[in-house]
């Protein structure tokens, strides 16, 4: 591992590089990979970030609750480069050496294999007649293939979005425990 500059420009540079090979990645996944590898600290990240989504560097997208609403919380928020900031990385690529070239591809690829893991599970929201709220979740295998599709009804709203948010954080480790409990296999 090694100790990389914090300056501002750098950082900037080392995000977009990340978001341009990993689209879709969120702002904790991008945080925490990067501060792992010590491209960062968390202050010069979040100023990065800010600055960057400000510029429209980056386009910023919320994620819904399941319910159709999007959450602003940055914890939902995705990242994708813009045409500007693919035109900026252009322009600075030649100054990144190989060795921190392949550690921000590796910091890529491990965000992308968790984004497709994330990808594998689903869930939805919504009030039912009877003013009880209906949880749709469903666990794809690694081709695509469904391989749960389950509907639970919970009393509140809190609880609802609570397992939704859940179940899209690691949906198919979830789902194994459930068909191992259910199947006797524990």
């Amino acid at each position: 591992m090694v100790n990389y500059s914090n300056d501002l420009a750098s950082v900037k540079m080392f995000i977009l590089y990340v978001v341009a090979k990993a689209p879709g990645a969120t702002y904790h996944l991008l945080m925490n990979k990067l501060i792992e590898r010590n491209f960062v600290d968390f202050l010069l990240f979040s100023q990065s970030i800010e600055e960057l989504s400000k510029v429209n560097m980056l386009l910023v997208r919320n994620e819904s609750d399941g319910t159709g609403n999007k959450l602003e919380s940055s914890e939902e928020k995705t990242y994708e480069i813009s045409a500007s900031g693919k035109a900026v990385l252009g322009d600075l690529l030649g100054s990144i050496n190989q060795l921190t070239s392949g550690e921000l591809d590796e910091i890529s690829s491990e965000i992308n294999a968790e984004l497709a893991k994330r990808a594998r599970a689903t869930s939805k929201m919504r009030m039912n007649e009877k003013m009880l709220f209906e949880v749709e979740l469903e666990a794809k295998d690694e081709d695509g293939n469904l391989v749960m599709k389950t509907t639970l009804v919970v009393k509140s709203e809190a609880e609802a979005k609570r397992i939704c948010e859940e179940f899209k954080r690691d949906g198919v480790r979830k789902y194994e425990k459930v068909f191992e409990i259910l199947t006797n296999k524990t």
